[in-house]
């Protein structure tokens, strides 16, 4: 969480510790912080964006993790990647893992769906590699057998590429629109078949 202690007071310090170490006796996930705003002085032209990002002399990454019994940090996601159903946490890092297990899996990309009875459900974005079909129950039964089964993506759906920026970054906000766009059509066709 902190990159470099040399800035940290050592009042700051002790506090920080003592926060880290209560949440590692409860296994709590923290947000990651650097002590590195000398080294970036905001994003470019969007003021609203650098306020959040810089705050209180720490540069706050998004990241989410936690800590082990002997004090090293596991990140686990991006914060604004986590989905909540049900009351409970899902990190898509975890899923999307046990889905590239599968050999036929070239890519994916698990992302939140708003949902009227959980909040948000886990919904998982195959590219199938070349010339290959997946079957859904296929990457289902998969889940079920790696991680717990509320953490199962209830829908998967099979595209031909993954959206990206021009370095090859996923572009999750773009996928979550294109997942609304989805819905949406999907709404329509069922409204003109009644």
């Amino acid at each position: 969480m902190v990159a470099d202690a040399s800035d940290v007071d050592a009042a700051e310090a002790v506090e920080w510790w003592d926060r880290a170490r209560f949440l590692v006796s409860r296994r709590q996930p923290v947000g990651s912080a650097l002590s590195l705003t000398s080294e970036m002085a905001g994003y470019w032209e969007n003021p609203e964006a650098s306020a959040l990002t810089l705050r209180g002399g720490w540069l706050h990454t998004g990241d989410v993790g936690v800590f082990d019994e002997d004090g090293f940090l596991t990140l686990k996601d991006r914060s604004k990647d986590l989905i909540i159903s049900g009351g409970s946490n899902i990190y898509p890092r975890e899923v999307e893992e046990v889905l590239l297990g599968h050999p036929d899996v070239a890519e994916v990309s698990v992302i939140a769906r708003p949902d009227p009875e959980w909040g948000e459900i886990p919904v998982a974005y195959v590219v199938a590699r070349s010339g290959v079909v997946i079957d859904a129950a296929v990457l289902d039964k998969r889940c079920l057998e790696h991680i717990a089964r509320y953490k199962r993506p209830r829908d998967y759906c099979f595209v031909e590429e993954l959206p990206k920026n021009n370095y090859g970054k996923l572009l999750k906000t773009e996928l979550r629109r294109l997942d609304a766009e989805r819905l949406q059509r999907m709404h329509s066709n069922s409204e003109k078949g009644r």
